[in-house]
């Protein structure tokens, strides 16, 4: 019969010796066993959170960061289920956790007693797999350490994702006399593993479809240095312009960005792709978040659209003539020494039209926008640096407004399912992983949604600067159909009068309150030294309003060059 803790100290050496690095620990009794011996072990850092919702997404910000999985313990009862919304952005965001879930004995079940639920299986097809794990006096430590083995290997075989082992613990929950002493295993640490790429068959008539064509490759988000070089080496041997999510990686950094398309956003809108029609598309990866592309080629089905991703069937449109799951970035390899070169002409016009929209998108004569703040981020933040967009309105603007760039800038979101929640938690994990200058660029209600994330910020004082336009209520709403209702200021525009100085204060974190772009400007070119909020102040509907005159100037601008 195994103790308690050489179990649960079997469990963390085996993660450990996996590749875990950093695991996440909210407080409960139920759970002792575990945050015991994971905050003492020597290859695993902890980071303590009273919020196990904040704590979820806080891991999943390291997970999204360093590739690696991250672990977040909780105790029994509804602490598990303040996990789900990030669970959900795992799955779909492709970001490998580890759900280490503290249960009661599975005698208690059903009968009443305190803080017990039903954890077994508690979220569904959104992890990738689920163990629900005897209790330790039913296993063996041999058996754990391969239980922790095939976690850690679910959660990073791609695409990588969360999985779940629910540990039920009776007492005593304290140690008896000294627990078992915690070992480094010395295995290398594994990141998320390569999935297969395409068939002989299937690159073979890929690329005598692509060749010789007016193509295009779309990359979505979620990517990888190893899928830009892979991605450059496709474009550069078919000749085709990449349209490249502000997420996929892809428009900033030093690889060559020749073929790199940062504004086929406000292309799309502006109807170049009706006046440049591709004879064919591929797309590597997910969907990028430009509504005005995907619903361009749902529109088209004539265009000979393929799709590969690691996800079986990710053709939300139903257009797409092939959908291989495969790894995007073995397929671009495999592609890149069959495909050849399109048009000339083709890539020039692209080309064109990026810089003519770029030119148009940048003009600074009107009032300061919600576009300014966002541009003003991009240009003045450090190199290297690593952004977090929020899911509504933020990312959308950057999709409109980055263009290629040399810096270092890494550009990260919860785009696996596109809610607002967590954000500033997934920043902070993020920053607390990489120790690099981090910056999260979101709305206010973002803001508010996750306003206990401060109370990490203020405590741990990681370097985070939290750049928030507050237009106080749901901005996007104004370009969305819903905005004519009669109800709209109640139920979707959802004002809250708040402004944020007031948080900043209660967590003991800087706060600058700004009116332009000089004065961003000024606060982000001073190295952050703890967390900053910066807030700018906007009329809700103006966004929408500075947001339609953008794509307005760029088509104006496009008429004008043909």
């Amino acid at each position: 019969m195994a103790a308690t803790y050489e179990i649960v100290v079997a469990l963390a050496d085996a993660l450990a010796g996996a590749g875990m690095r950093h695991v996440t620990i909210s407080p409960g009794s139920r759970s002792t066993p575990l945050a015991i011996t994971f905050a003492r072990h020597p290859a695993i850092r902890h980071w303590i959170h009273h919020d196990e919702r904040s704590a979820a997404f806080f891991a999943l910000g390291i997970a999204k960061t360093t590739g690696y999985p991250a672990g977040v313990i909780t105790t029994s009862g509804t602490a598990t289920a303040e996990l789900y919304p990030a669970v959900i952005e795992a799955r779909f965001g492709r970001a490998p956790l580890v759900l280490l879930t503290a249960d009661r004995p599975p005698a208690l079940r059903g009968t009443g007693a305190n803080q017990t639920i039903d954890q077994v299986a508690l979220y569904g097809n959104n992890v990738k797999w689920f163990h629900d794990a005897p209790l330790p006096s039913d296993t063996s430590p041999d058996e754990t350490a391969e239980l922790a083995r095939r976690a850690m290997e679910a959660a990073t075989t791609s695409p990588a994702g969360p999985v779940h082992l629910n540990l039920p613990f009776a007492e005593p929950l304290i140690p008896q006399g000294s627990p078992p002493a915690a070992t480094v295993d010395g295995v290398p640490p594994a990141t998320t593993r390569p999935g297969p790429g395409l068939s002989d068959a299937a690159v073979s008539d890929l690329a005598e479809r692509l060749s010789a064509q007016r193509s295009l490759i779309a990359v979505g988000p979620h990517g990888s240095p190893r899928q830009t070089d892979a991605v450059v080496a496709l474009a550069a041997a078919s000749g085709a312009p990449i349209l490249a999510d502000p997420l996929s990686g892809l428009r900033a950094g030093p690889h060559d960005r020749s073929h790199v398309i940062g504004h086929y956003d406000s292309l799309a809108q502006a109807g170049f792709f009706d006046a440049e029609p591709p004879d064919a598309i591929i797309r590597l990866g997910p969907a990028p978040v430009s509504k005005a592309l995907n619903t361009w080629i749902a529109a088209h089905p004539a265009v000979d659209y393929t799709i590969v991703d690691t996800m079986p069937w990710a053709d939300a449109g139903g257009t797409a003539r092939s959908v291989f799951k495969a790894d995007p970035a073995a397929a671009a390899g495999q592609l890149a020494g069959l495909v050849t070169d399109g048009p000339a002409e083709w890539m020039a016009r692209w080309r064109l039209a990026d810089s003519t929209a770029a030119a148009a998108l940048h003009d600074a004569s009107s009032p300061f926008t919600e576009l300014d703040l966002v541009a003003a981020v991009l240009d003045a933040a450090p190199d290297p640096a690593t952004i977090w967009v929020g899911s509504s309105m933020p990312v959308r603007q950057v999709d409109l407004l980055m263009g290629p760039t040399p810096r270092r800038l890494r550009i990260l979101g919860n785009r696996g399912a596109s809610g607002i929640d967590g954000l500033v938690s997934a920043a902070l994990g993020s920053a607390a992983a990489s120790g690099e200058e981090t910056i999260a660029l979101l709305g206010d209600l973002s803001l508010l949604y996750d306003l206990t994330a401060l109370a990490w910020a203020g405590r741990d004082r990681p370097d985070v600067t939290l750049v928030v336009a507050n237009n106080d209520g749901g901005g996007i709403f104004h370009l969305l159909p819903q905005a004519p209702l009669p109800e709209f200021e109640e139920l979707f525009g959802t004002p809250h009068g708040l402004d944020f100085s007031h948080a900043a204060a209660l967590f003991d974190i800087p706060y600058h309150l700004i009116g332009g772009r000089d004065d961003l400007a000024d606060v982000l070119r001073r190295p952050a030294s703890g967390p900053r909020l910066i807030e700018a102040r906007f009329e809700r509907s103006a966004g929408a309003t500075a947001y339609r005159a953008a794509v307005d100037r760029v088509r104006a601008a496009l008429a004008t060059d043909n």
